[in-house]
């Protein structure tokens, strides 16, 4: 998983609030910040406690827009747009 999309975990109701609390910050960088301003998300339920998260205003705002997120597969799409483009040119040659 990349450094920015480790962000996505803290989003994951099936991490206990100890494996975020102890083990997500350690794969947190710079990096995973940017997670939260591409989808400008407000980051202030970082400095709590996790399991005081699902009552903060933001991260449930986060929460709303992380778990609306529409997931693509990059080399699936490819392969795809590849394999009609190939179509194309033989049936149109």
């Amino acid at each position: 998983m990349s450094e920015e999309r480790i962000g996505l975990a803290f989003f994951d109701e099936e991490l206990s609030a100890e494996t975020k609390d102890a083990k997500i910050e350690n794969f947190v960088t710079k990096n995973t910040m940017q997670f939260s301003e591409r989808l400008s998300i407000r980051r202030t339920f970082l400095a709590q406690n996790p399991e005081t998260w699902k009552s903060n205003t933001d991260y449930l705002a986060g929460y709303e827009v992380v778990n609306h997120l529409e997931v693509v597969h990059d080399h699936g799409e490819r392969a795809r747009a590849l394999i009609q483009e190939y179509n194309d040119i033989i049936t149109k040659g």
